[in-house]
Parts: structure tokens; C-alpha cells; sequence
């Protein structure tokens, strides 16, 4: 857990601050950040509580680092490996309380790893190097996480879609 001292220069006090901490992980400066914090820390230390103070920013931060995920990949896809996280299961609680943002931020990236990950078989069902073992509900890895909270957002925004006049996954 971060300390208080700590806390108070996360990117969750300032939006101004919170942009430039997604500029520097888009530019690949925080590719290896989590190990410098402590033995067993990973990225995801450093948005620790986001979920609950700034949950729209939490979407984002997720998006971005998919995002950088993609761009990793793109160079060298036949290596690339996706990171796995024992710290990142409290900030995709997001994807229950404000699922279209978590969408908005989160599929496209998704989507893009996916597409670059396919697997070129004959077979009519293909499946990807991320995602190939899909397991719903069950978070065994940051992969089946990811899939998981894209799965109760999807539920969430379509259940939305037909009751309201909320934004719709079409737009």
C-alpha cells in the first residue's frame, strides 16, 4: 500500500499532472517503472486508489497502456510478450461503475492487439496469442482480467443502450 507521503504525487491530484504521467507512458518512459518502486511492485502501484478518486481517468490510464501494449507489439510481434500484474485487480472495478468510458478507452486498443496477435490458421474460429485461452470471470492473469471487465462493461453499456438514451456502443 502507498503511503500518504507517497499519495500525494500519484496522478490522481491533478489533471495537468495525470496528462503529462499518460504523455510519458505513451512515450515508453514508464515501460519499466513499477521495478524501481520496490521488490514487488509492477506499474500499476503507481495508480494506486485511481479507481475510486478519479474512475474516468482510471479508463484512461488503462486505454493508454493498451495502448503502449499495441505499440510495443508492433515492434517486435513475433517476441512480444504481455505483462502480467498481480496489482492491477482493484483499478478494473472501473469497468462495473463507469462502464461506456472504460469502453471507450479500453476496446480500440484491445481490438488492436488482438488483430496484430491473430493467429493465421484455416480454421474458422481464430483466436490470438493474448486471449486464446478465454476465461470469463476468472482472473488468472492481466490478460483474462482485461477480458473480464471488458465482458461486465460490454453487459453493462449494451443493458444501458436498450433502457435509455445513454450513449450507445454504435457511436
Amino acid at each position: 500500500m502507498a503511503s500518504s507521503r507517497l499519495q500525494q504525487y500519484l496522478p490522481k491530484n491533478s489533471r495537468k499532472f495525470f496528462d503529462w504521467f499518460l504523455r510519458l507512458l505513451q512515450a515508453g518512459k514508464l515501460d519499466n517503472a513499477g521495478k524501481t518502486l520496490a521488490v514487488n511492485s509492477d506499474f500499476w502501484n503507481l495508480s494506486y486508489n485511481l479507481e475510486k478518486e478519479q474512475p474516468e481517468w482510471a479508463c484512461e490510464l488503462i486505454g493508454t497502456w493498451l495502448s503502449r501494449q499495441v505499440t510495443l507489439c508492433r515492434l517486435d510481434i513475433e517476441h512480444y510478450q504481455f505483462p502480467d500484474s498481480q496489482f492491477a485487480e482493484p483499478l478494473f472495478e472501473v469497468a462495473k461503475t463507469h462502464a461506456f468510458s472504460f469502453y471507450q478507452h479500453v476496446f480500440p486498443p484491445m481490438l488492436q492487439l488482438i488483430e496484430l496477435q491473430l493467429k493465421k490458421d484455416e480454421s474458422s474460429c481464430q483466436m490470438d496469442s493474448i486471449w486464446h485461452f478465454r476465461s470469463y470471470n476468472f482472473k488468472l492473469s492481466m490478460s483474462s482480467l482485461i477480458l473480464s471487465a471488458m465482458e461486465t462493461a460490454l453487459c453493462k453499456v449494451a443493458a444501458n443502450d436498450k433502457a435509455s438514451s445513454k450513449p450507445s456502443l454504435m457511436n
